[in-house]
């Protein structure tokens, strides 16, 4: 899987990178709920919200397990950094669906990053003929948004997830993008014929296991230095955490290792086909759940076995456990997902709109 060839920068090595930077910003990301200027400038340098914009915009067009795993990366360095990169590059897979003009008007510039939510005057979803939702992306500048402060949660605190409204604003049709699957991308190449629900799917896994990935390396240490009050041992020689430090790596290798996998299958069946099928989302929807799954269990386990080390917020195991069960409650990560994918699998029509734009 690492050795698909890519004509780009090493983008996993450009996150990796920033690593001493965000270890440095981990207690004002936290304590200021958002990214400092700081880092969104080193995130920008590195090319790391354009991993997803068309090459002809001066992006990296990156396929979904190179871009996966740079999200991985920077999620087992930094949670809410890792977040804020997948939802913003996530978000400018827009671009590809914009007139080139438009495009490279909200794109062109280096801080031209995006973001969105839901707007209605009553929250209320526009519905078809048929009850189905109608989903229109609509692009304007964030100075034309009234930002409310409510991202007061458990984990994932840095990623300043506030509310925002706007007033009186008109926004040009040619600044907006209808939300539908058979709606055609204006820019070719084989990653647009993924949609932008299922890459979220894939990215959210791959914070999922970032996180997982940085608590193991954090356990681990732990684990040779630390010898429990009453103990004769140091942790790594009790057989017990020594059995859940191999099924640790067992769960996020595999479940890591499925979730690529099927990325590079697909990827590869794309670019014979031109189109994703109903049993390719299907596989990135399970081996996503799957993975969100595997690496929350993985989290649960190590942050108990760390002992009352992990209740100081001056050691990393409560943090990731809080980031780990923010992100998991996400609704990439929700159960119910199992219940969809079993329907297609038995061969009856999903019931759900998990295969949305």
């Amino acid at each position: 899987m690492d050795a698909v060839l890519h004509d780009s920068p090493d983008y996993v090595a450009r996150a990796r990178s920033l690593g001493p930077a965000l270890a440095e910003a981990a207690d004002e990301i936290e304590r200021n709920r958002e990214l400092p200027a700081s880092i969104v400038s080193a995130l920008i340098e590195n090319g790391l919200f354009r991993l997803l914009q068309p090459r002809s915009l001066g992006g990296a067009e990156l396929d979904p397990m190179t871009y996966t795993r740079v999200v991985e990366e920077l999620a087992s360095l930094d949670a809410s950094t890792g977040w804020c990169v997948e939802q913003a590059n996530g978000c400018s897979m827009v671009a590809a669906y914009l007139e080139p003009e438009v495009a490279q008007e909200i794109f062109g510039p280096p801080d031209g990053i995006v973001a969105w939510g839901p707007v209605g005057p009553d929250g209320a979803p526009l519905r078809r003929s048929d009850g189905g939702e109608i989903l229109r992306t609509l692009l304007f500048p964030k100075s034309r948004a009234t930002m409310t402060d409510i991202w007061h949660v458990v984990g994932l605190r840095g990623t300043g997830s506030d509310r925002y409204s706007v007033t009186d604003l008109f926004i040009p049709e040619r600044h907006t993008v209808l939300r539908d699957p058979q709606i055609a991308p204006c820019q070719p190449g084989r990653l647009y014929c993924f949609s932008s629900s299922n890459m979220y799917a894939a990215r959210v896994a791959g914070v999922a296991l970032g996180i997982a990935r940085g608590m193991i390396s954090d356990f681990s240490e732990l684990a040779t230095e630390k010898t429990p009050r009453g103990a004769r041992q140091r942790l790594c020689e009790n057989q017990v955490i020594q059995s859940q430090r191999a099924q640790a790596e067992a769960r996020v290798s595999s479940a890591r290792a499925y979730l690529l996998s099927g990325l590079v299958e697909i990827w590869e069946a794309v670019g014979e086909s031109g189109e994703l099928s109903l049993e390719q989302n299907t596989t990135i929807r399970l081996a996503s759940t799957w993975a969100i799954d595997q690496a929350r269990e993985v989290v649960n386990t190590l942050y108990h076995s760390a002992g009352a080390t992990a209740i100081f917020d001056n050691r990393p195991f409560e943090r990731r456990f809080r980031d780990m069960h923010t992100a998991s409650q996400q609704v990439q990560g929700r159960q119910t997902h199992y219940e969809t994918i079993g329907r297609v699998l038995f061969g009856l029509a999903p019931d759900t709109a998990m295969f949305a734009f």
